[in-house]
Order: C-alpha cells, then sequence, then structure tokens
C-alpha cells in the first residue's frame, strides 16, 4: 500500500488517533493511541492527557461502534475546553451520552475512536 503525505490548511498539523474499548465503570482500555492517558473521572466522562503538549488545539472528530452496531443508535460524544493544568499537561474531557441524553458507561461491547488535530504553530 501506498502511504502519502497530508495536506492540510493547518500549519504543522498533528493527529491524535486513539481507540477506546469500553469496560463499563472503570478506566477504558486504549487499544490504539501513543503518548495519552485516559481515565474514566464520572459516569461516561473520560479524561484524555496528552503526555507531550501537542500545541494549539484545532479540532475533535470521533465515530462509535459496538459487537451489535444498533447498541450505540442514539448515542452521542461531547467533549470540553481543553485544560492545561499547573505543570503543562494539556488535557481534554469527552463525555458519552446515551439516546436519552443521559451520561452512559461504554460497555465492554462498545468503543470510540477518537481523533484530536492540533497545531504545533500558533
Amino acid at each position: 500500500m501506498l502511504f502519502n503525505y497530508s495536506r492540510s490548511s493547518v500549519l504543522e498539523e498533528r493527529k491524535y488517533q486513539i481507540r477506546l474499548l469500553g469496560t463499563g465503570a472503570a478506566n477504558p482500555v486504549t487499544e490504539v493511541g501513543q503518548r495519552v492517558l485516559v481515565t474514566r473521572t464520572a459516569v461516561g466522562v473520560f479524561k484524555v492527557a496528552f503526555l507531550d503538549h501537542p500545541g494549539t488545539f484545532i479540532r475533535f472528530g470521533w465515530a462509535s461502534g459496538a459487537t451489535v452496531p444498533g447498541d450505540v443508535k442514539g448515542q452521542t460524544l461531547t467533549r470540553g475546553l481543553p485544560v492545561t493544568d499547573a505543570a503543562g499537561q494539556l488535557s481534554i474531557s469527552v463525555s458519552w451520552w446515551s439516546s436519552a441524553f443521559a451520561a452512559d458507561e461504554l460497555l465492554a461491547t462498545e468503543y470510540l475512536d477518537l481523533e484530536f488535530i492540533f497545531s504545533a504553530l500558533k
């Protein structure tokens, strides 16, 4: 397979691709994702901490799936604002919502694919 360089209007674009496997009421398993630490902070809320400061936040995208794809029909994911702590570590929390608009656990049969895009330049 041939791979091509990405072209982007974002200077020095950096993409973080992350796949989270559900575990219910525990930290999710990070199946894909380098230099990130993901922890469950509340029902359906996951803090994504970037171990190296990735730069200026540009955008966020996501997709969900499940063993039975219809199990995640109507669910959605939202993100909070980027937060930099006193030590300079950047994190962004994401929240998983049920089709009834209530916080929901990411079950063992469900997964989330997350993409965070940053620019190394301001």
